[in-house]
């Protein structure tokens, strides 16, 4: 990490661009709470709550995407060496590609609401239990993003912890398939059991785009903690 880099971390008074990248953040961690509590309303049954959890999804989606354009064009701006402007540009996208993954697990849980009644309840459990696992490690991972130019020990630390819930998300999504594998005909339709399969795939991209951003993160901070005396 670059003095300027380190310097634009740290100082008091935040740029324009720094903001807008803590307020894509923080829309991104939104965005998996939202998705955890559409799919425990839909397991509860209350589909019209359900229904308004995933809308905002899709909203602040949409919010973090602006934010992310604006933030490029914040940091075209800036005094940043051109190398610092790509890492930080690269840590924006690889945010918003858990943005991105939330919503189109979302959206999938949109269109399978109807059906979601006959979906087995371990599948629904997992699921369950896998947003959950996806909101702490999106939660973990801000927390990294926000220590840098701070701790940067602290900041690997926190993305071994994303590694180690990303690792326990992989775990349930391999349970997650073998249920799927398992059911009977006459339990859902084709189609249902197709987009199940798709949301359960979008739910582990959004715990792989959590790994992939705190390698992003681990870098700036490697590169912190080596240029800083």
């Amino acid at each position: 990490m670059s003095d300027a880099l380190l310097g634009w971390l740290t100082k008091r008074r935040e740029s324009q661009a720094l903001k807008s990248m803590r307020d894509h953040l923080a829309l991104t961690l939104s965005c998996a709470d939202e998705l955890s509590k559409a799919i425990n309303s839909s397991d509860k049954g209350d589909y019209q709550e359900a229904e308004a959890s995933i809308k905002r999804v899709s909203q602040m989606e949409k919010e973090a995407d602006f934010l992310r354009r604006k933030i490029a064009d914040e940091l075209a701006k800036g005094e940043l060496p051109s190398s610092d402007r790509e890492d930080l540009m690269r840590l924006v996208r690889t945010i918003d590609w858990i943005a991105d993954w939330s919503k189109d697990a979302a959206r999938l849980l949109a269109i399978l609401l109807p059906e979601f009644s006959k979906v087995p309840k371990g599948l629904k459990e997992i699921s369950m239990e896998m947003a959950t696992a996806i909101r702490s490690c999106v939660s973990v991972l801000a927390d990294s993003i926000n220590r840098l130019g701070k701790s940067s020990k602290e900041v690997l630390d926190l993305g071994d912890q994303v590694e180690r819930i990303e690792e326990k998300v992989d775990e349930q999504y391999e349970e997650a398939r073998r249920l799927l594998a398992k059911i009977d005909e006459g339990d859902l339709k084709i189609g249902a059991v197709i987009l199940l399969s798709e949301f359960l795939d979008s739910l582990e991209n959004v715990a792989d785009w959590c790994e992939n951003t705190a390698d992003e993160v681990r870098v700036i901070a490697v590169r912190q903690a080596s240029e800083t005396p």
